[in-house]
């Protein structure tokens, strides 16, 4: 299992009770002040943290859970993505805190930078660099050299294809409809019958589940009231907790991405609800034409709405 760490130490009981035998913990940092350079903030049960205060609470976690991992006897893989000008003059000293903490393996890799993203304009520090940077940390820890990219998502061995089977039980298991836990689909409508209204503009959506294949409507939930700003779409997530789905004809970037990261999958598309609600739910695609890209508000940078829908 790979992770931040934020809230690792809630799990570790039950990772050993599911005999995981390994657990990467990616940690950029040991030091807030290097550390709020690199995390833009940090969410826990209730409250967002930015600044200082999320680098002190994500380092804090990381190294509690890493304790009691280690303490349970799991193995415990030290991730750190080295990012020059930010962290790189950091490494080793990571690295000495990881063996304090009794890590077992230390892994240093390289920054890619993504164009869009606060880092873009950062390249990656050269494999010289890189291996002088693990030469020093492997005064410490062990270092996994073999490993130029690495991905929370990935399974199976590395350079190894995976087989069908494997490729099929990720499908399965990354299907929003199989979350026991969230089991309905929302949905933006004015008469709960077509996938019809902006979601900011909803004064209330449509709940439905699953019932012998079928999609059935089980409730309407009245929406938080707008001009909330950022509160009314983290309400809005506590509202729907219970859902893995939204369907809306149009959502702005802002509360989508509040709402994804909130574990709400967003999809904006045009007609019957049913048909939207039965494919999510029996984990098929919504048909293509149905779609439409999220993220967008009316026709260029002009809401299309009534003024009232993203605030």
């Amino acid at each position: 299992m790979a992770t931040n760490g934020l809230a690792l130490a809630d799990y570790v009981d039950e990772l050993a009770d599911l005999q995981v035998s390994h657990v990467t913990v990616t940690v950029n940092a040991i030091d807030p002040a290097i550390a709020q350079k690199i995390y833009a903030w940090a969410r826990l049960p209730g409250h967002v943290y930015r600044g200082a205060d999320a680098a002190g609470i994500i380092i804090e976690n990381q190294q509690k859970a890493i304790r009691l991992l280690k303490a349970k006897g799991l193995t415990v893989k030290i991730n750190t993505v080295v990012i020059p000008g930010i962290n790189d003059h950091h490494v080793v000293e990571i690295a000495k805190t990881m063996k304090e903490l009794k890590a077992d393996i230390f892994n240093a890799i390289p920054m890619y930078h993504v164009a869009g993203t606060p880092f873009a304009g950062i390249a990656p520090l050269p494999e010289d660099k890189i291996a002088t940077l693990r030469k020093a940390a492997g005064s410490y820890l062990p270092q996994m050299n073999h490993c130029s990219r690495c991905r929370a998502d990935a399974a199976g061995l590395i350079g190894e294809k995976q087989n069908q089977e494997i490729v099929d039980l990720l499908k399965k298991a990354s299907l929003p409809g199989k979350d026991k836990a969230r089991p309905y689909v929302a949905v933006a409508s004015m008469e709960g019958i077509f996938v019809n209204q902006h979601l900011g503009e909803s004064a209330g959506l449509w709940i439905y589940g699953l019932e012998n294949g079928k999609a059935v409507l089980q409730e309407r939930r009245n929406t938080p009231a707008a001009g909330g700003g950022q509160e009314r779409w983290e309400a809005m997530a506590l509202l729907l907790q219970d859902c893995n789905t939204i369907l809306a004809s149009g959502i702005g970037p802002r509360p989508l991405a509040i709402l994804e990261q909130r574990g709400l999958q967003v999809l904006v598309m045009d007609g019957l609800a049913k048909e939207g609600v039965e494919a999510i739910l029996t984990g098929k695609a919504i048909p293509k034409i149905l779609l439409r890209t999220a993220g967008h508000c009316g026709i260029g940078k002009q809401c299309s709405g009534n003024g009232m829908g993203c605030g």
